[in-house]
């Protein structure tokens, strides 16, 4: 009776529309482009709104800038300023700052979901007089994949900002591990671990997915990789030289 329960509570969870949502948090780890492609999608990719992602990115992006903004802007404000006038101008900055960064976040995550479709659709374009089996991505792939990347960075530099106001706010102590007490070392092993796998999953899953997008043929996928490289290469070159 229990296990029929519990099956039944776990089918209403995860045919919930939040729960759907929230497997998009790990879509760099787990959808590869064919999945964009076929008419049998996974749940979690069958939901509107999919194209909107990097507003929903670009607004995560704008309250932590805004988080930041505000502890920054509380520890270089001299005594001398009274509470009225520190709360207006940090109303200020912040809304200069959130239109500033949401525009910019939504901007960025288009152009690179853009750029990284339009190059492969151009690669796969060429390969298809030699290799004509091998299909186009969907550009909605590279939206959602490329916003799984923004919601992780954001992620990462708020436990990094969380971190800078523990280490200021306890003295800006200097690092000595205290063999009686070995919680906090082993809590940063686990979550580097903890990173350190995600990141080999989502590397894996991506190699995985461009070899399957490329008909399956490893050589391929790495050539193109390697053309990306070396172009991303050059224009960061050409941009640092007219810089």
């Amino acid at each position: 009776m229990s296990l029929s329960v519990l099956r039944f509570a776990w089918s209403k969870v995860r045919d919930h529309k939040v729960s759907k949502y929230a497997l998009l948090l790990i879509t760099p780890v787990v959808v590869k482009p064919l999945d964009f492609s076929s008419t049998n999608r996974p749940l979690h990719l069958r939901l509107q709104g999919l194209w909107g992602l990097p507003l929903v990115v670009a607004g995560v992006w704008a309250a932590l800038a805004g988080l930041i903004l505000e502890w920054t802007y509380g520890n270089s404000a001299g005594s001398g300023v009274s509470v009225a006038e520190a709360f207006t101008v940090l109303g200020r900055l912040k809304n200069m700052t959130w239109v500033l960064v949401t525009a910019s976040t939504v901007i960025l995550l288009y152009s690179i979901s853009i750029l990284r479709w339009g190059f492969h659709c151009a690669a796969i374009r060429l390969l298809r007089r030699w290799f004509p089996s091998i299909s186009m991505p969907h550009c909605l792939f590279f939206v959602v994949n490329t916003s799984g990347w923004g919601l992780w960075l954001a992620i990462y530099i708020y436990g990094l900002f969380q971190a800078i106001k523990w280490w200021v706010s306890a003295g800006k102590p200097t690092y000595a591990p205290d063999v009686s007490n070995l919680t906090e070392p082993l809590l940063h092993l686990a979550v580097l671990c903890a990173l350190g796998g995600l990141l080999h999953l989502t590397t894996r899953n991506s190699n995985e997915g461009l070899r399957a997008l490329y008909g399956g043929h490893r050589g391929l996928s790495f050539l193109v990789n390697l053309v990306g490289i070396i172009l991303m290469f050059l224009l960061g070159s050409i941009s640092l030289m007219l810089g």
